[in-house]
């Protein structure tokens, strides 16, 4: 790579490659760590985050996804366009618990 200018400029301006100097290295797009950073970060997206951008972030990241989907924490849905999964963030402030006795005063049908 070294010896073929337009490979070493075109990876030394990737962003998913790190050079030190001496060699290259393969770097993820966010630098996340476990499943409680991971839903920080899709919580700063409001408008959603691409999943493709994290499925590199760390080796179970999708295991994380369906399980911060599983609890609620998080939406995972389809872009009909791109044929992409979208991760929304589901506002922490509208848990609603209803107690027992709240439940039986309205019907249901």
């Amino acid at each position: 790579m070294n010896s073929n200018k337009a490979v070493f400029d075109s990876l030394r301006n990737n962003l998913k490659v790190h050079y030190d100097g001496k060699r290259f290295s393969y770097k993820s797009k966010h630098d996340l760590k476990d499943k409680s950073q991971l839903l920080v970060l899709i919580r700063k997206f409001p408008e959603g985050i691409a999943v493709i951008d994290l499925k590199d972030a760390y080796p179970n990241v999708m295991d994380d996804l369906q399980a911060l989907k599983a609890v609620g924490q998080i939406w995972l849905l389809s872009n009909f366009d791109s044929q992409e999964d979208i991760a929304y963030p589901n506002d922490p402030r509208m848990v609603i618990k209803v107690d027992d006795d709240l439940k039986q005063l309205f019907p249901r049908d």
